[in-house]
């Protein structure tokens, strides 16, 4: 009886925060995600806004870069850190990175 009791108060929890969780995302950050995932673009040479949720801090992260571009679309990533690592080996700008 003491283990049923257990495991549905361990679901309960996980699905109020579960849903608790999806609520706070702003809908900014869902919109290019997908699974997790950003759209597999790098930025435009006149800079954009690019937005990824972390999970594990449940924040949203908005980076802005101005010179992190494709050449030739051979750069593609999965992962905005992915793009933000490549900005900065090849010393481009990293305008800013503003978590909220």
């Amino acid at each position: 009886m003491a283990f049923r009791l257990s495991l549905f108060y361990l679901l309960t929890v996980t699905c109020i925060l579960t849903h608790v969780t999806m609520a706070q995302i702003p809908k900014a950050c869902t919109d290019p995600i997908i699974s997790g995932q950003i759209n597999p673009t790098c930025l435009m040479s006149s800079g954009r806004l690019k937005f990824a949720y972390d999970a594990i801090s449940n924040t949203c992260v908005k980076f802005f870069y101005t010179h992190c571009r494709p050449k030739d679309n051979e750069n593609v990533f999965f992962y905005e850190i992915d793009c933000q690592k490549t900005c900065v080996e090849n010393r481009f700008l990293l305008g800013q990175k503003i978590v909220s």
